[in-house]
């Protein structure tokens, strides 16, 4: 199982075939910050599984900085798939001067 550390928290990165939340609604990803574990639906498309890991990211590096409860969810998905174009879009982004 993959990990990622945020903050001084190491998370693994579950892949599960079933995902649900406290309704018992299908969820695509979850943050079980008491355990250390992301989780993300597995059947979905690999674009959107990325979108949806920095969707939970964000959700632990608000965790981290003592943003705890609810955390907006439009806001949180905006900036996730935000973050997720340009990495994408921009997979050797260099800040040295060299760039073109």
């Amino acid at each position: 199982m993959k990990t990622i550390k945020i903050g001084c928290i190491d998370y693994a990165i579950d892949i599960v075939d079933l995902l649900e939340d406290d309704e018992r609604k299908e969820i695509f990803g979850q943050l079980a910050y008491d355990e250390c574990e992301i989780r993300i639906l597995d059947r979905l498309a690999p674009q959107a599984k990325i979108a949806i890991l920095w969707h939970e990211i964000l959700h632990a590096i608000l965790v981290e900085a003592g943003f705890v409860g609810e955390h907006d969810e439009h806001m949180v998905s905006a900036i996730a798939h935000g973050i997720s174009a340009v990495l994408k879009n921009n997979p050797k982004i260099e800040i040295d001067g060299n760039n073109q």
